[in-house]
């Protein structure tokens, strides 16, 4: 019977490579600053094969062979943990903390590329499932998907697993990245064939190979670069987050090839004047008080994207206009009333952000509440008023 289960498996994979990085052209590799994540680690074991061996054992494995083989190309590289070890404090034993621990220390290193590495279970408890998933930031389909797509492909050659997958994934590690990112299921440590070649040093070499395989082609895809983007007042360039009381103009610098331009000012799509590799835009009227948020990102088709680029800065418009007037009575007898509060700047717009207005009782006025703050959002709100 154990002979026939065995029969009855998927292949394992991990036979043999198909290509080596070194036969390829890595030189996109040198100077690229590439965080590897291995997931799991100390309390957190991850899968567990039938035979004993542990996810969070095989994903240190592969990522300290990976790290091996990229800095050989040049590459600089972080390990989010280099021995058996999570990221808790006495006292906390919670999965999120030891993420927001790992995600604090990659960001901190500024990659160009995250990458956490995994391997599966089968959520049903069978052992006779192997598939390669490869996921990536479910919200980015330029960047992370790129990476994705083209680790994927170096793992299916190399691992030689038949059944295989792209998945956008809202994993913590992924939405949590500053940089594209992905995060490889290469095959299901629960399938005991797979177990027994995780622990051959072989196997991780091979997974290790495809993995910097694909991470290489990422970095070789020809795509557009943004070398600036920015909000400036007068020839002054606003730094992030910055505060102004003037009209700021959007200004980038794009290079290269592109067939395809993202521009969003505060979640509507606008298009840029371009001139040549500068691109600019005004809005059609004044900016309204409050923070804006604009992003680019550009595509060549059937190439690369570049990673999003974002301004965040506040626009300070004096309030010019207070109206006030009452709206529907409340209840039956009109002891309680609305009054409708609005405020404008001098370009009749309403602020963007919220703040808040007081409605004070005059002397010998018999309204209640005496005083009353009044949220405004959006340029309107509300008080009640008996």
């Amino acid at each position: 019977m154990a002979a026939d289960s065995a029969l009855a498996r998927p292949h394992p994979g991990y036979d043999a490579l198909r290509e080596s990085l070194d036969s390829l052209d890595s030189s996109e590799l040198r100077g690229r600053r590439i965080a590897i994540d291995p997931g799991h680690g100390g309390f957190f074991r991850g899968s567990i094969g039938v035979n004993g061996l542990t996810e969070s054992e095989a994903n240190l494995a592969v990522s300290l062979r990976l790290r091996e083989r990229l800095v050989a190309h040049g590459a600089s590289v972080f390990l989010t943990r280099e021995t058996d070890h999570d990221f808790l404090v006495a006292g906390d034993s919670a999965l999120r903390s030891d993420l927001a621990e790992r995600m604090r220390r990659a960001n901190a290193f500024d990659p160009e590329l995250f990458v956490s590495v995994h391997h599966n279970a089968d959520p049903a408890g069978r052992h006779d499932q192997n598939e390669t998933q490869t996921y990536y930031r479910f919200d980015d389909d330029g960047p992370s998907l790129d990476a994705a797509q083209d680790v994927h492909r170096a793992l299916v050659r190399n691992v030689g697993i038949a059944a295989q997958r792209v998945i956008p994934g809202n994993y913590f590690v992924l939405r949590s990245s500053a940089a594209p990112a992905l995060l490889t299921e290469t095959s299901f440590l629960t399938n005991p064939d797979v177990e027994a070649r995780l622990r051959d040093p072989k196997a991780i070499a091979i997974e290790a190979e495809a993995l910097a395989i694909g991470i290489a082609r990422y970095f070789a895809r020809p795509r557009p670069v943004v070398d600036r983007f920015v909000a400036r007042v007068a020839a002054i360039e606003l730094a992030d987050s910055a505060r102004t009381d003037g009209d700021p103009v959007l200004t980038a610098r794009l290079r290269g090839a592109t067939d395809a331009i993202h521009w969003t000012v505060d979640g509507a799509r606008q298009t840029p004047a371009r001139f040549g590799d500068s691109l600019a835009w005004l809005p059609p009227a004044p900016w309204t008080h409050g923070w804006h948020d604009a992003r680019l990102s550009a595509r060549l088709a059937g190439a690369g994207s570049t990673r999003e680029r974002r301004v965040r800065f506040f626009v300070a418009k004096p309030i010019a206009r207070l109206q006030v007037e009452p709206a529907d009575a409340l209840d039956d007898d009109a002891k309680r009333i609305a009054v409708r509060i609005e405020l404008r700047d001098a370009w009749d717009a309403a602020p963007r952000d919220s703040g808040l207005v007081e409605v004070r009782r005059r002397s010998g006025v018999g309204i209640v509440p005496a005083l009353q703050r009044v949220t405004i959002r959006d340029g309107v709100g509300f008080a009640y008023l008996t």
